[in-house]
């Protein structure tokens, strides 16, 4: 999936129209995966993206994006309305850390 098509896609689940907002969400969903995926890696920039991973890119930006301004809460209540939002953690998941140091795309 190109990084249009995930910025496409983010876009129509979230109704975000600022393209600048949604490359944001992106790029530190992106850092997270990659952090996860290559954990002893220090410089992340010379590997690419998995693409067994574009799914979530997109699922764990749209999650981020959903929760702005609740940044850090587990629950809130307020009024009798009780929210209680899913770990980020439970998304990272997913990811399966890489502890070799080639680039598993080649």
């Amino acid at each position: 999936m190109t990084d249009a098509e995930k910025q496409r896609m983010f876009q129509l689940v979230t109704d975000e129209s600022d393209s600048d907002v949604i490359k944001a969400y992106l790029d530190v969903a992106k850092g997270r995966i990659m952090t996860r995926a290559y954990p002893f890696v220090a410089d992340l920039s010379m590997l690419s993206f998995p693409a067994r991973y574009d799914d979530l890119h997109v699922r764990l930006a749209v999650d981020m994006w959903a929760k702005r301004g609740a940044e850090g809460q587990s629950s809130h209540n307020e009024n009798g309305v009780s929210r209680t939002y899913e770990p980020q953690s439970r998304l990272l998941a997913e990811v399966i850390p890489y502890v070799g140091f080639s680039d598993p795309e080649d």
